[in-house]
């Protein structure tokens, strides 16, 4: 029988991005090198992408697109059911949902926003989610290289834990 592992990707709508391919390419560099560290000793796993499917576009519409176009299938998502919750509840509510169904979330912040405890993103607040539930969480942003003059890479935003100010036991598999 083969098990599931869920990775979570989470992150900024797209019009908080200098460039949406900009922000896919690097993405997917990124994804990749994360994926293979999530599944280096998981052996007979599958793995399934966990989105929020945001009508916002951005980070969700990639992470669907990088589990297709890498051959996970189809990604598990939760959109925002605003005709049920109404706003801003549906989005607490799918930000939820995709932390207690991921073992590990990334959140991809564009280059405007900060991780810090006061941070109203949707993003920030899936993060500070799933500390509080223990799931390991990493944060990247998209860097500017100053030298190329160009975006180039998400990079992952080192001390982040600091901002928030929250401990963790880090529950994964």
């Amino acid at each position: 029988m083969i098990n599931n592992v869920y990775l979570g990707v989470v992150g900024s709508i797209k019009d908080k991005f200098p460039s949406i391919d900009i922000a896919e390419r690097a993405l997917f560099e990124t994804l990749d090198r994360e994926v293979e560290e999530f599944l280096k000793d998981r052996l007979g796993v599958r793995l399934v992408i966990v989105s929020g499917a945001s009508p916002k576009g951005g980070i969700d519409i990639l992470a669907r697109k990088y589990s297709e176009v890498r051959g996970y299938g189809e990604p598990l998502e939760f959109p925002p059911d605003i005709d049920k919750y109404g706003l801003p509840k549906a989005y607490y509510v799918h930000n939820e949902k995709i932390v207690k169904t991921s073992h590990r979330v990334l959140g991809f912040l564009a280059p405007s926003e900060s991780p810090n405890e006061k941070s109203r993103s949707g993003t920030m607040m899936t993060i500070r989610r799933g500390i509080k539930k223990d799931v390991t969480v990493k944060v990247f942003q998209l860097v500017y290289d100053k030298f190329e003059h160009k975006w180039t890479k998400w990079s992952w935003f080192e001390g982040w834990e600091r901002n928030i100010k929250l401990t963790s036991r880090r529950r994964e598999l």
